[in-house]
């Protein structure tokens, strides 16, 4: 046990308090806080992690936070960890693999294929020869083979898309 975590042990018993009523008050985890008073510095993650326990827990049981970090620095020797295991999180996302890029760029191309053509539909310009299906301005009526009774608006639009057909929709 090292000297820093007998004089946390020390104060905490001295209030009579629990290591699970100090970790509700500090919200430090209990393993962490037996780690400090138990001096096994491997089981706590990063050095900045552990000196803000340090402090916390300190000021909690009244003891000097200054004091008890100078001794924390001591028994971790200088700029070292002595124990104290890196904390590593990524804080990006995973990276976007080769495989993940190309489905990416796969995903978009035939988005602006939908897109391209949309637009050469809407503009008319899918008909024969490359011209417009129909003049500008004109209007004709076409009868529509239902196919049968039980025909819908969905087939109906896409045998006059297939013709080549200009649909305009709210005109009369």
């Amino acid at each position: 046990m090292s000297g820093l975590g007998e004089q946390l042990r020390a104060a905490r018993e001295t209030q009579r308090l629990t290591l699970v009523e100090v970790a509700e008050r500090t919200h430090i985890r209990v393993a962490y806080l037996a780690a400090l008073e138990s001096g096994d510095f491997g089981a706590l993650p990063a050095r900045v992690y552990v000196e803000g326990m340090v402090r916390a827990y300190s000021a909690f049981v009244g003891l000097d936070p200054d004091a008890t970090l100078r001794e924390l620095r001591v028994a971790l020797g200088p700029g070292g960890e002595a124990g104290v295991r890196p904390h590593l999180h990524s804080v990006a996302g995973p990276a976007l693999g080769l495989l993940g890029a190309s489905a990416a760029a796969v995903v978009l191309v035939a988005l602006l294929a939908v897109l391209a053509l949309g637009l050469v539909l809407w503009q008319g310009e899918a008909a024969p020869g490359g011209e417009s299906a129909q003049q500008p301005g004109a209007s004709r009526q076409v009868p529509v083979d239902r196919g049968g009774v039980g025909a819908s608006v969905g087939e109906e639009l896409l045998w006059l898309l297939r013709a080549g057909l200009r649909i305009e929709f709210g005109r009369e």
